[in-house]
């Protein structure tokens, strides 16, 4: 189902739903096959780049040096793919409906590596590409000039590079853009991504801190009732937009849920006139038509039939 139609029949607007981000259950088989298959990856080409590096035999063999590093990066990418499945494995079980935000996985150390990796297979590539081009137009200078020692030093020499390249771009565009548009800090979680931001960018991380002050006063003001719906209901909303067909199970619960909670704030008006005091979206969210509208047709439904009607194409998990 496109997003479009989507946001026909469930009034939900992007900057709300943007606003809590969350990351979900994972499929258990797909990512163990993933899994088998970075680790084998990476059993098969250690011995590889062992011997390519200590063979006597392949000492002056300058022609495969490129091609352990290809190894080499390769490993690397593998093992940190490896790493990121088993985490989700253990933190996330199939269909539990346990959430995280984004920030907070990006910063993790492996999924850094593992982007960082994937450019260094690519740089790889790029070197065996070159000194390949060399051998076949140039064989007499390739010959005389290029030696294994050149071939290490041109390979280390990418490695800060693309280090430095991938830091300080990250740096300076995307985690500034990420605070700056107020999408990816979650009030409960928000120091522990604060602190996980501010080891890359300070800068950025003292945006994020400013808005999740911003934010939590607002929420101070607050009864306990109110500040327990604020926040419920939009990582709810979040997650019913996130989830995808493939994590029905948790998909159908957050929808559910959402809507049992819908249901019981519109029979407290003063709950929802101390929200809007405060939030000025939200207030102008349940005043819209459209939004009146839906609520009006479907709260009194059974949520699961509402469920099925609202995302036809999103299949009923089975029961074990």
């Amino acid at each position: 189902m496109t997003d479009a139609f989507r946001w026909r029949k469930f009034p939900y607007n992007s900057d709300q739903l943007n606003y809590l981000p969350t990351r979900s259950a994972t499929n258990m088989s797909s990512e163990l096959i993933y899994g088998a298959i970075a680790t084998g990856v990476a059993l098969i080409n250690i011995p590889v780049i062992a011997i390519i590096i200590t063979s006597p035999a392949l000492k002056n063999c300058k022609e495969l040096l490129l091609v352990g590093g290809i190894c080499a990066v390769d490993t690397f990418l593998a093992l940190a793919n490896a790493v990121c499945i088993v985490d989700r494995l253990l933190s996330f079980p199939a269909d539990s409906g346990d959430k995280i935000i984004q920030m907070d996985c990006f910063f993790r150390y492996y999924v850094v590596a593992f982007f960082y990796a994937n450019l260094l297979v690519g740089i790889m590539t790029l070197l065996v590409s070159i000194e390949r081009f060399i051998a076949v137009f140039f064989p007499l200078q390739y010959l005389v000039s290029y030696t294994r020692n050149k071939g290490v030093l041109m390979m280390l020499g990418f490695i800060p590079t693309r280090y430095y390249d991938f830091i300080v771009s990250l740096t300076k565009k995307d985690v500034d853009d990420l605070v700056d548009h107020k999408t990816k800090i979650f009030v409960d979680d928000a120091s522990k991504v604060i602190d996980d931001i501010k080891k890359i960018s300070p800068v950025a991380a003292e945006k994020a801190e400013k808005f999740h002050d911003d934010i939590y006063k607002q929420l101070e003001g607050l009864s306990h009732e109110a500040k327990q719906f604020v926040v419920d209901t939009m990582r709810d909303m979040t997650s019913v937009h996130d989830l995808k067909p493939h994590q029905a199970g948790c998909y159908r619960k957050c929808m559910k849920e959402l809507l049992k909670k819908i249901k019981v704030a519109q029979k407290k008006p003063e709950l929802m006139d101390e929200i809007g005091a405060v939030f000025h979206n939200i207030k102008d969210y349940w005043e819209d038509e459209k939004v009146k509208e839906f609520l009006e047709e479907n709260l009194g439904k059974d949520p699961q039939k509402v469920v099925e009607f609202l995302e036809p194409d999103v299949p009923t998990p089975e029961k074990p």
